[in-house]
């Protein structure tokens, strides 16, 4: 009897070792639960974000009126926040899932992976590695405040 045992770490840490067609090998896991949770709470917040931008009305305002004029220089810094918190939002969901992704080439092929897809085909690349993933629901909330964390 030999003493010698080999174990594979990729079904302990669930990665998976991916040849993708015309770019190279890539090695993806899949997100953690705090990861999920995380970009869950985000991707809830980025949609109300969205509801929010698109009930914003500039055509209800007459430029030649000075009241309606500081109404739009309101509503104009309130598009601007809403903006910015929404590319920070796309900004933590693109490196969320780049932290999942490794290569052999000092993270050449991860970054032309992560740079060329649009996001609907980033997550239809994690369905394909991975299969169906089941985000938390948009209705779900998520209440810490009464648990004993």
């Amino acid at each position: 009897m030999n003493g010698e045992v080999n174990i594979s770490l990729n079904n302990i840490r669930n990665t998976k070792t991916v040849n993708i067609n015309g770019v190279g090998v890539i090695h993806a896991r899949k997100l953690g639960a705090g990861e999920q949770l995380d970009l869950s709470v985000k991707l809830r917040r980025l949609g109300k974000l969205i509801q929010e931008l698109s009930k914003i009305d500039f055509m209800q305002f007459n430029e030649a009126n000075p009241e309606d004029i500081k109404k739009i220089e309101k509503l104009n810094k309130k598009v601007e926040s809403i903006t910015n918190e929404i590319e920070d939002i796309k900004r933590f969901e693109f490196h969320t899932y780049k932290r999942c992704l490794t290569d052999d080439k000092n993270g050449e092929v991860v970054d032309v992976i992560m740079n060329t897809l649009t996001d609907e085909e980033r997550t239809e690349l994690f369905k394909q590695i991975f299969g169906e993933v089941k985000p938390i629901s948009s209705t779900e909330e998520i209440n810490l405040e009464d648990k004993d964390v």
